[in-house]
């Protein structure tokens, strides 16, 4: 289930570049040649829609995914903020490490990313990513521009997951991007989560 549920504001940034229909492999093949439908209409999606709601199954690299494009938005925003929000902080780590493997993977796109124990930066653009979990002490205050949910389906404290929502109206145009995935009858959380997304599916 793929769902973008907010309009795009700000379409200076050519997104279109980085899809998989236009990034090339360091092999010159073009990734479009060995990606799924399905990948290509995600990928596509992702930069088009400024509020998103991923849910596919397991082993699907959703956590990836969004590091992808959140390189990608490191590199060409200036002095942004995000936070990348997971269950525990083990869970929030996840986001770290794929920022490292595709810092890895793509030295040449990302060489200004740094990646930190809890933060990745650029550090020619000043834009950074802070990794946050419903363990913290506290989340009240936040401001950002992006904000990524990691493993939506696991959260066990919505209240946490309450004072990021509240947090997302404080000024326009911030980015709200959810990967989940498909929820587990009978988890304390169910039907919280499925009422959001049942509100998702109508917007």
């Amino acid at each position: 289930m793929l769902k973008g549920f907010g309009a795009l504001d700000n379409k200076e940034v050519d997104w279109g570049k980085f899809t998989l229909e236009n990034r090339i492999l360091d092999n010159e093949i073009p990734y479009k040649d060995i990606a799924e439908d399905w990948q290509k209409e995600i990928d596509n999606a992702i930069p088009s829609h400024q509020c998103v709601y991923l849910q596919l199954a397991r082993g699907h690299d959703k956590t990836d995914r969004f590091a992808w494009w959140s390189l990608c938005w490191l590199s060409t925003t200036h002095a942004a903020r995000g936070y990348a929000a997971g269950v525990d902080r083990d869970n929030a780590a996840l986001f770290r490490d794929s920022s490292r493997k595709l810092k890895a993977l793509h030295p040449d796109l990302f060489y200004a990313i740094e990646v930190q124990k809890n933060i990745v930066l650029n550090k020619e653009t000043g834009s950074y990513i802070e990794t946050i979990s419903s363990d913290a002490d506290s989340a009240y205050g936040l401001n950002f521009d992006l904000l990524i949910i990691n493993d939506f389906h696991a959260w066990p404290d919505l209240a946490f997951w309450d004072i990021l929502w509240t947090a997302c109206g404080k000024k326009p145009g911030i980015r709200i991007w959810i990967e989940s995935n498909a929820l587990t009858l009978g988890a304390p959380a169910t039907h919280a989560i499925l009422k959001f997304r049942n509100w998702i599916e109508k917007r």
